[in-house]
């Protein structure tokens, strides 16, 4: 009884929030993607930044 009411009560909801959770949810994909990007390309840039500064040359601006 309780189940029947619960599955009434709640699929409707459900169904009318289901487009805006997976909007959400593509958008908070594409938001971790280009934060691990931005942590990927900071990770590079401080690791050619620091094998220029040990090698002892100057440190040059990489263009990429």
């Amino acid at each position: 009884m309780w189940i029947v009411l619960f599955w009434l009560l709640w699929v409707p909801k459900a169904i009318s929030i289901a487009p805006v959770l997976i909007i959400f949810d593509f958008s908070g994909y594409v938001f971790m993607l280009f934060e691990i990007l931005a942590r990927n390309a900071i990770r590079v840039l401080l690791v050619l930044l620091f094998k220029s500064w040990f090698n002892g040359k100057p440190s040059q601006v990489v263009d990429t």
